[in-house]
Parts: C-alpha cells; structure tokens; sequence
C-alpha cells in the first residue's frame, strides 16, 4: 500500500505466511481505526481495494520504516536473515 491502492490477492501474494481470514480480520481493524480506506469497486467481479489514509500515509510510513529498521537489528543481533 506504500506505493498505491492494492487489492486482498495482491497482500496475500506478498505476505504468503498470513492466511486471508486474518489480513481481512486486520484490514478491517485498521479501516474502523481510521488508518486504511476500503474502496468497493464491484461491478460484476468482486473488486475491493485497501490504502491508506489521506492524512495518515506519511505517519504510518514513517512508522513502519521505524519498525522495519528495529526487526532488522535485532535480527542482526540473534544472527537471522534480514527482512
């Protein structure tokens, strides 16, 4: 969602570990926090798509940049693969 609205297939093609039951339970958790917008874009096919927020995107990016750096010290510090 860094770059742009994307679609439940796409996440879980990118985050294969989590099942879709979950990133759904998850997406609609941050949609009622007010973090992600959910646009239905159904005419015939199921099409709904996630981003974020207008006035969220550069906090929770910044957020998750921080959040990124940090796991990947502390991978660095028990020995793991990096992210």
């Amino acid at each position: 969602m860094r770059s742009g609205p994307v679609r439940l297939g796409q996440l879980t093609r990118l985050i294969p570990e989590a099942s879709k039951k979950m990133l759904t339970q998850h997406l609609r958790q941050l949609e009622a926090d007010g973090i992600v917008r959910r646009t239905d874009k159904s005419d015939l096919v199921l099409h709904v798509e996630y981003q974020f927020e207008e006035g969220s995107v550069e906090d929770t990016l910044a957020l998750l940049d921080s959040l990124i750096r940090w796991g990947n010290k502390y991978m660095e510090v028990f020995g793991q693969k990096q992210a």
